[in-house]
């Protein structure tokens, strides 16, 4: 048995009667990359990173109550309702870490008058616990905003200011097994920007936020009037790739009057 899981943030504990029996540990899901083999060489050469496809994870629960009726009217208006939209799901077994994903079933397996017991998977993507660097503690971007509009100099992983290039400092470094989900706030003024190896922003700015969010390939302002402005047409290079020991991120260009921050989530 365990103490708790948790959906969006909200505890099993939060629901009277519901218990966690079990749930699957956490494995290594499938995993694919191409590899082209070079006459005379030992290994081959390959993609940098697998690919995977989504993993379940099952979930046990037992749903206690003083009759069936009781139980039933539990399941139906708070239960269900917990796990229907859920895409957060973390576990008492690993704290600090969470999975993005869905719940694809959910169903009662067994029933008697003095409990009910039922089974929820839990489909991750991707399959690997993610870790949230924010600066703020209890803190966990909302799901209608995009996440590069919410950082803050309190949510963010680190923030700097720059009229150099310089670099931005990763408290304590990336972790995981793979390259951090990455986002960017850059806000003040530049005539060019330059960001990790080869990102560079050709178009001046004065007074912007400049918004991008390296996993999904998106740049972007955001007008007075709430009107968000694609920015990809004026950049070009490869967007920051921060990888599991790196200790900063590079920022350079001309004109520079900036403030980077950085929210990184990582993976494995």
């Amino acid at each position: 048995m365990h103490a708790w899981i948790a959906l969006d943030g909200e505890k099993s504990t939060d629901i009277e009667g519901l218990e966690v029996l079990a749930y699957t540990p956490p494995l290594l899901a499938p995993r694919t990359r191409q590899e082209t083999m070079i006459p005379g060489r030992v290994t081959a050469i390959t993609q940098r990173e697998w690919q995977r496809e989504p993993a379940d994870l099952e979930i046990i629960l037992a749903l206690v109550g003083e009759t069936m009726q009781a139980m039933l009217n539990a399941w139906q208006t708070q239960v269900l309702p917990w796990i229907y939209d859920a895409a957060r799901l973390e576990l008492d077994g690993m704290p600090g870490y969470f999975f993005r994903g869905a719940v694809t079933q959910a169903g009662i397996e067994e029933q008697t008058d003095a409990w009910l017991r039922a089974r929820v998977v839990f489909r991750c993507n991707p399959p690997l616990p993610l870790r949230l660097r924010s600066g703020q503690a209890n803190w966990f971007p909302q799901a209608d905003v995009p996440i590069a509009q919410q950082i803050t100099a309190q949510t963010a992983t680190a923030g700097a200011s720059f009229s150099a290039p310089g670099v931005l400092p990763i408290p304590q470094g990336v972790g995981g097994r793979e390259s951090a989900e990455t986002y960017l706030a850059v806000t003040g003024s530049w005539t060019e920007l330059h960001l990790g190896a080869s990102f560079a922003v050709l178009e001046a700015a004065a007074g912007a936020t400049l918004y991008i969010d390296c996993e999904h390939a998106q740049v972007w302002r955001v007008e007075a009037d709430g009107t968000e402005v694609n920015m990809m047409g004026v950049t070009t290079g490869e967007l920051p790739e921060l990888r599991p020991g790196a200790t900063g991120l590079q920022v350079g260009g001309s004109g520079l009057q900036v403030t980077v921050r950085a929210l990184l989530i990582e993976r494995g």
